[in-house]
């Protein structure tokens, strides 16, 4: 059944048979996330909250000047 190659299971092998998508790829705009670290103590919700706040605040600093609209 197994002709020498090894099977390994691993956390994104699981995760991609189980819900058919990449762990390791942004459900927004499907660029390769990478991992920065843990943060041990910190909920994920108060993470994800910081993190949108950034988007905002970048998207928020690419928008063109009043004048330059009218």
């Amino acid at each position: 059944m197994n002709d020498g190659a090894e099977l390994t299971l691993t956390f994104e092998v699981l995760m991609k048979a189980f819900l058919g998508t990449d762990p390791y790829q942004c459900i927004l705009c499907g660029d390769r996330l990478r991992f920065a670290g843990p943060q041990a103590g910190t909920h994920a919700t108060e993470l994800l909250s910081e993190r949108l706040y950034g988007v905002e605040k970048k998207r928020w600093l690419r928008m063109p000047a009043l004048d330059q609209c009218a």
